[in-house]
């Protein structure tokens, strides 16, 4: 049975206010030593009370209780002066929450202004390129296994989570950021040849699907329907993660998607009846681990990634043309090109179109009029 309303805001009152992010340690550090123990021993007297009553366990009460609890010691230490000995706080905790304080700068900044900051490498009075210097040496890109690997107790990781999400998202992408800034320095200082970054990667794919999407419901030549798009998120990850962590929200902020299109274009036959005259399938593809190692990429797709995705689709071919579009954020490799262009091998039903987003060529075989009414909807620059 769930804790009465009445009874749950009384006891949660004080330290709901003082566990949110509105009060920081600067504020509380401010308060007399008087008031902020008054704080404590009403929390403490809380803590008693809901322990002794016979409702459910309330994790919202316990979290907020926990974080109040840990800021008040952490202020009582700061200013020199003694902790409630029952406090319990482990150090890992102390210097958490600490740290934590140190980005509250973040909260007023959107994470498109952090990333432009990192960006341009410019510092100021604000420190935001130091801050996500600091956060990439401690490995503030995970922090939700950052607090496993220390054990933080359950309902304190949860406070953190809760009440900090915001800050931890932003904390996590200035982290991941700065380290990808350092590697495009490093990129330009040795002259690679040329590629392209997470960040282009990532608009090249951006652009490209909204251009296409525009085209398939504007261009009147066919009339496709059934336009679904998708996303290649939680493969890409699972990938990643097998070679170093990485939390989906740092993913999605940094890293190209693998969006993809679905659609099928019909043609009226009689006066009622519809009839499908071609199916779409179209994926844009980066090399998602050399952009994740290295935050760069000048590789070309190679033929056996193009045929991985040709064997995938084969199954889905029916009576009607069958394209698959495969485009990349940088270049193909000459032998898919030159598969692309003969179709040697290839289902009769299957026409594949590779497109080079980079250089805004697409390849496919020269006679197969087929792809003389699709080719329009996919030169999407």
């Amino acid at each position: 049975m769930e804790i009465p309303i009445d009874i749950l805001e009384k006891l949660i009152a004080r330290s709901k206010r003082i566990a949110s992010p509105e009060v920081n340690l600067e504020q509380l550090r401010r308060e007399s030593e008087s008031t902020r123990r008054a704080w404590w021993n009403e929390i403490e007297a809380n803590k008693r009370e809901y322990n002794n009553l016979p409702y459910d366990r309330d994790k919202f009460l316990e979290s907020n209780m926990a974080l109040a609890r840990l800021k008040l010691v952490v202020s009582f230490l700061d200013k020199g002066e003694s902790p409630p000995p029952e406090h319990a706080f482990r150090q890992e905790e102390l210097d958490l929450l600490r740290e934590f304080e140190q980005f509250i700068v973040y909260d007023r900044l959107s994470v498109e202004e952090i990333k432009d900051y990192v960006r341009s490498g410019r510092d100021e009075e604000k420190g935001i390129v130091k801050l996500a210097k600091h956060a990439s040496l401690k490995g503030y890109n995970q922090i939700y296994k950052l607090m496993e690997q220390k054990n933080i107790p359950s309902d304190l990781a949860f406070a953190f989570q809760r009440i900090y999400q915001d800050r931890i998202k932003k904390m996590e992408i200035a982290a991941s950021e700065i380290g990808l800034a350092e590697v495009y320095k490093e990129v330009e200082r040795v002259e690679v040849k040329a590629g392209v970054s997470p960040y282009d990667a990532q608009l090249s794919e951006r652009t490209y699907m909204t251009r296409l999407e525009t085209n398939l419901r504007e261009k009147k030549e066919l009339k496709w329907k059934k336009i679904e798009k998708f996303d290649r998120l939680k493969k890409i990850r699972s990938e990643l993660e097998a070679i170093k962590p990485i939390s989906r929200e740092v993913l999605k902020q940094t890293m190209p998607h693998g969006l993809g299109l679905r659609a099928v274009a019909k043609k009226r036959k009689w006066l009622i009846f519809t009839k499908t005259v071609f199916m779409l399938e179209l994926k844009v593809l980066s090399d998602y681990k050399e952009l994740y190692l290295s935050g760069h990429d000048a590789e070309n797709i190679s033929f056996a990634e193009m045929m991985l995705h040709v064997e995938e689709a084969i199954p889905k071919v029916k009576k009607c043309p069958y394209v698959l579009a495969l485009a990349s954020t940088t270049r193909w490799e000459d032998r898919a090109i030159g598969y692309a262009k003969e179709g040697v091998g290839l289902s009769p039903n299957l026409c594949l179109v590779l497109i080079e987003l980079k250089d805004k060529v697409p390849h496919s075989k020269p006679d197969d009029t087929r792809l003389e009414k699709v080719l329009p909807y996919l030169e999407a620059w």
